[in-house]
């Protein structure tokens, strides 16, 4: 499934592609069935993508915006709670620690974390067990069952999601959940804006819309329980700011004092219809293994 080698679609196993959209070199395909995309590294040296891909993550950068990644970890967890009250959590590539974090304080959730590359700074080592090893390393040795696992803006980083989810499930109590949380390449967000900033091609491997991370959930057996979208207003303004930039700088002014100020007005009327529509630019799902064990 890597570079030139004629690949198949996870979902539905055709190798039906079309160019989707190029990112500066990378170019990503999409399956003409499945709203199922990837990104193409052929053109693409690893040592320059992995030089690209050390810039993305910053610990300082993440602590301005904690009060926005608040916001929406608490959205996940109170759709959690809605179907799991207590019971053994994993984090997968909980990053930051923030999820894990505010899931021990606000929940009956004993909590653990993976994460091999970043140091989960929120999270306490007396409250919070922390697994500093790839996911698959964990898969292979635990033989612990978990009530709920999260994969929150994760899953689009793996080289093969398919398999991920297939081999999560030996982890899974019967009635567990598989909580996702992920970009919508199909939001409004995505359509508008010139530069989105959540194709991060540089690591997003795969890009997935409602529609296509629903139907790789039903291909493993897993009930959907909840699916819904959301974005915060501040990064969908952060994103359509982009489409001006090209343009001088009075007329610029004028365009965003206008424009952007008149779409942001009926956005925030419409935004939870918008989100109904799975419109919105993340996507999150909660599935649970209904499988008797």
């Amino acid at each position: 499934m890597k570079g030139k080698k004629a690949r198949y679609c996870i979902i539905c196993g055709k190798k039906e592609f079309r160019l989707l959209k190029s990112v500066g070199d990378y170019k990503i395909f999409e399956c003409e069935n499945c709203n199922l995309a990837y990104t193409d590294y052929s053109a693409v040296p690893s040592k320059e993508r992995t030089e690209q891909t050390k810039i993305l993550y910053s610990l300082v950068e993440y602590k301005r915006e904690v009060q926005k990644h608040t916001i929406k970890f608490l959205k996940v967890l109170k759709l959690i709670k809605k179907y799991k009250k207590n019971g053994r959590l994993l984090d997968i590539g909980g990053g930051f620690g923030l999820f894990s974090k505010l899931a021990l304080e606000n929940s009956k959730f004993h909590v653990e974390i993976i994460e091999p590359n970043l140091e989960p700074y929120y999270v306490g080592k007396e409250d919070i067990k922390s697994h500093r090893i790839k996911l698959e390393n964990f898969l292979a040795t635990t033989k612990r069952k978990y009530d709920v696992v999260t994969l929150l803006d994760v899953l689009e980083h793996f080289e093969d999601p398919d398999e991920i989810i297939e081999n999560l499930k030996r982890i899974l109590k019967n009635k567990a959940l598989i909580v996702v949380m992920l970009p919508n390449y199909k939001s409004i967000m995505a359509y508008l804006s010139k530069k989105w900033a959540w194709w991060m091609v540089e690591d997003h491997k795969y890009h997935f819309s409602t529609e296509s991370i629903n139907n790789l959930m039903l291909k493993h057996g897993l009930k959907k329980k909840k699916v819904t979208t959301y974005e915060s207003s501040s990064d969908l303004k952060k994103n359509l700011d982009a489409n001006f930039n090209d343009l001088p700088d009075p007329i610029r002014k004028i365009s965003k004092l206008f424009i952007l100020i008149t779409f942001m007005f009926f956005y925030n009327i419409l935004k939870r219809v918008l989100w109904g529509l799975n419109l919105g630019g993340l996507t999150i799902g909660v599935y649970m293994n209904d499988e008797k064990k």
